[in-house]
């Protein structure tokens, strides 16, 4: 509902009186979620292809982060990193501010035993600026909800965990981070990971999910030690036509018995340098 006209007198210019832009789009808004905010001409659908890959695991890994960080007793957990396995709702649009591009989609991930349903649905939104002659996107994770009811979880959530991010069972708790690297736990979109170690030791280990032919891969750090902290210096060679999510190098603080996730698009070749805090 909109005003054709302003009011006159005392009436105060806030909520429904308030003047309203004739070019105003969902930008204007700070709700996000499709169902919230529909805009004629604000977004275009895209291809749900390969490409989007990139996007959808770095969503993903910031949600896992910010999971990660809320886990208080990191030896006994319920709620699960959120274990993805498609995307769909493919939306894109151009920032007024500075001409980014801001990426939209629903990402579907493995649902607990307590809810009916078989899959959790996420809603993400995703921005990236390509600048000539930057290699890196800088990619950040505007906004993101739950779309599929959650609030079954409450019976088998960790404490201090936003029940938005969990996915728990009450039939399996997680005791340990070290879980086979070649279990089901670990498949990205239907891809395996490929495993090593980092600097010859039991700690740490550089985590890889190659798509699209090798040549989009998703990379994650982990510490399996219990009472070291190690800082992780991640370098590359041979860049040529590649774009990243971050700039680097980058350096993780990687915690006993956590994960540090990011993401970078290419067939690259990664070395690091480790250092024990």
């Amino acid at each position: 509902m909109v005003l054709v006209n302003p009011l006159s007198g005392n009436v105060k210019l806030k909520g429904l009186f308030s003047p309203i832009a004739m070019n105003r789009t969902c930008d204007a808004l700070e709700l996000r979620l499709p169902n919230l905010c529909v805009c004629e001409g604000w977004d275009v659908p895209a291809n749900n292809d390969t490409s989007r890959i990139p996007i959808a695991e770095f969503a993903m890994g910031q949600l896992n982060n910010l999971l990660e960080n809320q886990i208080q007793n990191i030896y006994e957990r319920s709620c699960q990193r959120l274990q993805p396995l498609w995307f769909e709702n493919i939306r894109e649009r151009s920032s007024t501010k500075d001409r980014s591009l801001i990426t939209s989609m629903d990402i579907r991930v493995k649902a607990g035993d307590v809810v009916p349903q078989r899959e959790d649905i996420f809603h993400v939104e995703v921005m990236t600026r390509e600048m000539f002659g930057e290699n890196s996107l800088q990619m950040t994770l505007v906004s993101f909800d739950r779309l599929t009811l959650f609030g079954k979880y409450a019976e088998c959530a960790d404490n201090d965990v936003d029940l938005k991010l969990c996915v728990c069972s009450q039939k399996a708790i997680q005791k340990k981070l070290m879980v086979a690297f070649s279990s089901e736990h670990w498949v990205h979109f239907g891809q395996r990971p490929v495993v090593r170690k980092l600097n010859n030791t039991n700690c740490l280990w550089l985590i890889t999910w190659p798509f699209a032919k090798n040549t989009s891969n998703t990379y994650e750090v982990a510490n399996l030690c219990h009472s070291q902290t190690y800082r992780v210096k991640i370098y590359v060679k041979k860049v040529s036509n590649i774009k990243f999510s971050c700039e680097l190098p980058v350096t993780l603080t990687v915690t006993p018995v956590r994960k540090h996730i990011s993401y970078w698009d290419a067939n690259i070749e990664v070395y690091t340098g480790v250092e024990k805090n």
